[in-house]
């Protein structure tokens, strides 16, 4: 939409055909500004950003309003900030704890802003915006060692608290504070009064849980048994009772107004050996990715109706298989297989999509009645 700064015609061109055609199919557009694509010249470590950021947001805001109704600002900062300026894994491939902060200071103040700007110039009934941020669930490796349940608050907060207790509850999480000291960037009292109340939803990313331990750290692992089973990608083991606790915990201490699972999936062990459907002509069979559905979504309605959380909607990763950054095509999440070696990229519908369909309605109906056990 920017390059280099300036408007680009072609592409506020390009995605109001997209946004046209996904409602003409009866979708309701969610649109993120920032998913990771940071313009080469600039740097997250650099308050600079924050108005460049701002004023991309005013170009986004003026040319959609019309046709958008919810907006996010961010897409998982955690992530970019973690593994762009701490882990190194990223660009710019930072690794540094002090630049790590950095970035995520900068993104909230982003953030404020930006949300500020949408309030006073293009606010109007219907219209919100939110930020969506990503947390694995934590639990303590031995629930009765007070250690452990410390830890697994600091964890809770080192990753969702960072971004959520600035914008929900006004300042950065104490236990943050107490661990990093003079490196933690501090918000002036005007920063603490624009971050507070900036998003009109809880955006939710959530995929799997972890163990944590005062010993041994974060784990997926206890006494040497799995959490849930291996899926595809390292990081990823199902664990569904995570995010019926995720979504009380969110609900009990930020009270948003209402929660969006922006994200939520699976990638299937050697789905990238499927059968190719355009040679072989049959219907793909994905039961994990099947059953981690079912038992994530029965969670969530346990979470609405035992737990009170205002969950509005639920977005599945992902519509179709999709490049997954570093790990390129060979991890797919897709609802959808789509063959990569086709010019056309054609695209073959999975059980789990058909799932689906019956699948949210029936829990849906379920809901409604409030017949619903925690079981």
């Amino acid at each position: 939409l920017m390059p280099h700064g300036k408007r680009n015609q072609a592409g506020v061109a390009f995605y109001k055909d997209v946004i046209k055609a996904t409602k003409e199919n009866g979708m309701q557009p969610l649109v993120t500004l920032y998913h990771w694509d940071l313009p080469a010249g600039l740097d997250w470590r650099e308050k600079s950003v924050v108005d460049a950021y701002v004023k991309y947001a005013d170009l986004v805001f003026s040319e959609f309003i019309d046709h958008v109704d919810d907006f996010i600002t961010f897409n998982e900062p955690w992530v970019f900030c973690k593994l762009g300026y701490q882990l190194g894994i990223h660009a710019p491939g930072v690794k540094s704890t002090a630049d790590d902060l950095k970035c995520g200071h900068h993104v909230l103040l982003a953030h404020g802003k930006a949300v500020k700007l949408f309030r006073s110039k293009y606010q109007r009934k219907g219209k919100r915006i939110g930020i969506t941020l990503n947390h694995e669930w934590r639990v303590p490796h031995n629930p009765s060692d007070p250690k452990d349940v410390t830890r697994t608050q600091g964890a809770i907060d080192s990753q969702l608290g960072w971004f959520a207790d600035p914008i929900y509850l006004g300042d950065y999480p104490k236990t943050l504070k107490a661990r990093w000291g003079k490196k933690m960037p501090v918000f002036t009292p005007a920063e603490k009064e624009l971050l507070k109340g900036s998003s009109d939803f809880f955006g939710l990313n959530m995929y799997t849980t972890l163990y944590e331990s005062h010993e041994d750290g974060s784990s997926y692992e206890r006494f040497s048994v799995p959490i849930g089973p291996e899926a595809a990608s390292i990081w990823l083991y199902p664990a569904p009772f995570g995010v019926a606790q995720l979504l009380k915990y969110v609900q009990n201490r930020y009270n948003p107004p209402s929660i969006i699972i922006t994200e939520n999936g699976v990638s299937a062990v050697n789905e990238e050996y499927m059968p190719n459907p355009r040679k072989q002509k049959i219907t793909l069979k994905d039961s994990f990715r099947l059953t981690y559905y079912s038992e994530y979504i029965r969670q969530v309605a346990v979470a609405v109706v035992h737990y009170g959380a205002k969950v509005e909607g639920y977005f599945a990763w992902s519509m179709m298989d999709n490049l997954e950054w570093a790990d390129g095509y060979d991890k797919r999440f897709g609802l959808q297989y789509v063959d990569f070696d086709a010019p056309e990229r054609p695209r073959y519908m999975k059980e789990s999509a058909k799932y689906l369909g019956t699948l949210i309605p029936s829990v849906r109906a379920q809901i409604d009645t409030c017949k619903l056990s925690t079981q």
